[in-house]
């Protein structure tokens, strides 16, 4: 089976993204050993970590223009070296060893974390962006810790 973590990774003018991927990736490999890591980025952002076993530099940079980079998230599906995915956020730590999580996900096309806890131990609910969430009756889903399955039903 071809799994792995992957996550999107671009600097911005308050961030050093580059530097959290590497302290995440490293965090990832000292409790997930046989797990690989992808981090998809930019042309302007440079990462150096022998914890990251890929690194894709995107052709195309939808955030080019835009201080928080959120337009390429969009785009772990379509290239993601592995058949599955857990797509994370470059700014997490792990704390933990997770591998017993692949028998659980595999069983399905497409997972989603909701009511995501902070440090504290309490529901995130109020975020900037969680606004548009509460205005529209949405699940509280966050994207940041996902998996998917490279499928056509996934995919759909």
């Amino acid at each position: 089976m071809s799994k792995g973590f992957m996550w999107v990774c671009q600097n911005n003018s308050n961030t050093d993204y580059a530097r959290l991927s590497a302290n995440l990736a490293q965090t990832l490999k000292k409790f997930n050993k046989h797990n690989l890591v992808c981090v998809l980025t930019d042309k302007n952002t440079k990462i150096d970590s022998p914890h990251i076993d890929v690194i894709k530099i995107m052709n195309d940079d939808d955030s080019e223009s835009h201080e928080i980079k959120w337009a390429n998230e969009y785009k772990a599906f379509a290239l993601t070296p592995f058949k599955h995915t857990i797509k994370l956020e470059a700014d997490m730590i792990w704390t933990t060893n997770t591998d017993w999580w692949w028998y659980q996900l595999w069983q399905n096309n497409l997972v989603f974390s909701i009511d995501c806890r902070n440090y504290r131990d309490n529901i995130v609910k109020e975020t900037p962006y969680r606004k548009l969430f509460a205005r529209n009756h949405l699940p509280n889903i966050y994207n940041g810790l996902m998996y998917f399955r490279k499928s056509k039903k996934a995919q759909n």
